[in-house]
């Protein structure tokens, strides 16, 4: 999902996605990001912001997490966000929230800084405290 990006957003996300969507600039994720799940044809949602990478390791973790038919419905993931080149440990994302879930079990507010609600009844595992089973967010 790309809200009209005036950078090279959307010619970098056409190399890696057989789809792009867009969304009207509000200031804010949340609308985009469901309407985003909404769309969203698999079984499985990994969700990361322009600023995010995936560590190899969880990459690899993911992959082998819904190849092997997990009685989960959403993994929380931990995020080590990099502020300035460092790593600010104190934030409220470690040790994890919903980055990975099966289509349906999560749902975006469309309130800014609300936050994903996870369905009632949903199947949760975490991933431990590991920088190499993180996303790594970098600010600035």
């Amino acid at each position: 999902m790309d809200m009209l990006s005036d950078d090279r957003t959307p010619e970098i996300a056409r190399r890696y996605a057989d789809v792009l969507l867009t969304h009207e600039r509000v200031g804010f994720v949340e609308p985009a990001r469901g309407r985003a799940f909404a769309a969203a044809t698999g079984e499985w949602i990994v969700y990361l912001d322009a600023d995010e990478i995936v560590h190899p390791r969880l990459a690899h973790w993911i992959r082998s997490f819904v190849d092997g038919e997990p009685q989960y419905d959403v993994a929380l993931i931990p995020r080590v966000n990099v502020f300035l080149g460092r790593w600010i440990r104190s934030s409220n994302w470690w040790p994890g929230h919903p980055r990975l879930f099966r289509a349906g079990w999560i749902e975006a507010s469309p309130e800014i800084h609300r936050g994903l609600k996870r369905r009632a009844g949903a199947r949760v595992t975490h991933l431990p405290r590991d920088p190499e089973l993180s996303m790594w967010h970098f600010s600035y």
